[in-house]
């Protein structure tokens, strides 16, 4: 009896497994024979099943208890952020941005690449 139902449920889990299997595939054909940009509907299939999804929602950051959404201001609350940090460990070290240029020019070192300051606010 135990050997039974142990071979039915085997052969049910095949099944289920086939018939699945099957339903996929007949949607991913219908799918992609359908689509007029064949190649980017493969694509998002294949995003789609590996569970990569394209990012939506805007970054909100809570910036001195006020929730920041906006995608100009977000980009400027992280460039603020970043260039205090490089601003602060330049002052850790007693060094100055021009006193880094200076030895990179002295080294003749062309591997090295410094932008100027655009704007504050």
């Amino acid at each position: 009896m135990v050997a039974e139902v142990r071979d039915e449920y085997v052969r049910l889990k095949s099944e289920y497994k086939k018939r699945t299997e099957l339903a996929k595939f007949t949607y991913y054909e219908n799918k992609i024979n359908s689509s007029s940009n064949k190649s980017k509907e493969v694509w998002d299939l294949v995003n789609l099943s590996l569970g990569r999804t394209k990012q939506k929602d805007s970054i909100q950051l809570n910036v001195d208890g006020e929730i920041v959404t906006d995608a100009v201001t977000t980009a400027n609350k992280f460039g603020q952020c970043f260039s205090s940090v490089a601003e602060e460990k330049l002052a850790a070290t007693g060094s100055r941005a021009g006193d880094v240029r200076d030895t990179c020019a002295e080294a003749g070192s062309t591997n090295t690449m410094f932008f100027g300051e655009v704007s504050y606010e």
